[in-house]
């Protein structure tokens, strides 16, 4: 017998602040109309006032179903590493235009200080995908205390073969800020104000610059939520604003496309999957002394939702003796099962303090979340929303009614 689809409820929680309408935004819809569940919503915006957010804003469809600020001031937010996100946006608009003539360019196009030596093999693909190999600091305090962050950059040099290794670097992504300038004739703020701000409305951000007053790349970029929501909904909607197509849809496949060496990386977004699967290891239990040819036969080359449905498969599977010989392999260190994502949902750009907008294409979803700076004791990472972009892949139920 089937199970019954899972039904959905009306929201119970405030999901506005006031009765007043969005003026020049998109409109206000009903969430439970639109398909969204109201139990999931809930908990969205309750664990968003737990974790103190200074923005929640929620699109379904291209209409506002959430829009709290919970007592906060209105005003630009900081976003963070939201910034390396929308500057890969500039970088795609920069090779629709052929002012770069391909991702896989080495950076000594741009930037004379990498066409020697091993630096000559990187290439921009390598900073979008943080697999340049540059060496860099694992807390970024070294880069943020530098007067020149762009000079900095410059200096740095691969400390692993590029292309190699994925590793989070905020030293080689502000190498895209002199790039960027080179390329379009303009710093990365003065290109995107005129190609994606002041057409989207975006009239409220700021971008920090250092001292030498250069626009930084890994983080800098203050946006109120509308205007993050906006981005977002341009991107759903395959770059088109208004009639008017500020990006293509192939640049928007490219930037969510996962990248080589991270599954879970695009280029300078992150992906968003439904699930994580579990695949057993083929190659490597083959060789599992003790386990007889073929013991494992019709489990291979499968996905399991957990360890444990392959566990309780191979169990039924094997002889005692062979479930021994597997147990101790194990137990010696040996891998049965890698863990990777399934249907993929969609892609965010995510930032320190929880600063996050999540693009769910096939469910209609946008959302933006943020977070002001507090002092250090306010700053624990729970504040962070960690469950954030799990809570917005909640709002639709699969088969609900």
């Amino acid at each position: 017998m089937a199970s019954a689809a899972p039904v959905r409820r009306r929201p119970t929680a405030q999901l506005f602040e006031g009765d007043r309408p969005a003026p020049g935004f998109f409109p206000r819809g009903d969430a439970f109309a639109l398909g969204v569940d109201g139990q999931a919503l809930d908990a969205l915006v309750e664990e968003a006032a737990q974790t103190r957010s200074d923005a929640l804003l929620v699109l379904k469809d291209g209409q506002v179903i959430v829009e709290r600020t919970f007592g906060a001031r209105p005003g630009p937010i900081e976003t963070m590493s939201v910034t390396k996100s929308i500057t890969a946006l500039a970088v795609m608009m920069l090779l629709e235009d052929g002012k770069i003539p391909s991702l896989d360019a080495p950076l000594g196009r741009w930037l004379p200080e990498f066409s020697r030596g091993k630096r000559a093999s990187i290439t921009l693909r390598h900073l979008l995908t943080h697999t340049s190999g540059l060496a860099h600091p694992r807390d970024p305090k070294p880069l943020n205390a530098q007067k020149d962050r762009s000079a900095f950059a410059l200096q740095a040099e691969p400390e692993e073969e590029p292309g190699a290794v994925f590793s989070y670097n905020n030293r080689a992504t502000q190498l895209l800020a002199p790039l960027i300038e080179r390329a379009a004739g303009k710093p990365v703020d003065a290109l995107l104000e005129e190609r994606l701000f002041r057409p989207l409305g975006v009239r409220r951000w700021q971008w920090a610059r250092d001292d030498a007053r250069s626009p930084q790349t890994y983080y800098g970029l203050a946006l109120e939520a509308r205007d993050l929501a906006r981005i977002g909904q341009l991107l759903l909607d395959g770059g088109s604003f208004q009639g008017r197509a500020l990006l293509s849809p192939a640049s928007i496949e490219k930037i969510s496309t996962p990248s080589e060496k991270n599954v879970r990386y695009g280029l300078l977004w992150w992906l968003r999957y439904e699930r994580e699967v579990q695949e057993p290891e083929g190659e490597a239990l083959a060789g599992v002394p003790g386990l007889g040819a073929g013991a494992l036969g019709g489990l291979l080359g499968r996905v399991y939702a957990s360890p444990e449905v392959f566990w309780m498969e191979a169990g039924g599977k094997l002889t005692e003796g062979e479930r021994g010989a597997l147990a101790r392999w194990v137990e010696g260190g040996g891998k049965a099962l890698r863990s990777r994502p399934d249907r993929a949902l969609g892609f965010s750009a995510d930032g320190s303090l929880g600063q996050r907008l999540v693009v769910l294409p096939g469910q209609g979803l946008v959302a933006v979340r943020q977070r002001r700076r507090r002092p250090a004791s306010e700053e624990a990472e729970a504040l962070a929303f960690p469950a954030m972009a799990a809570r917005v892949q909640a709002l639709v139920l699969p088969g609900a009614r």
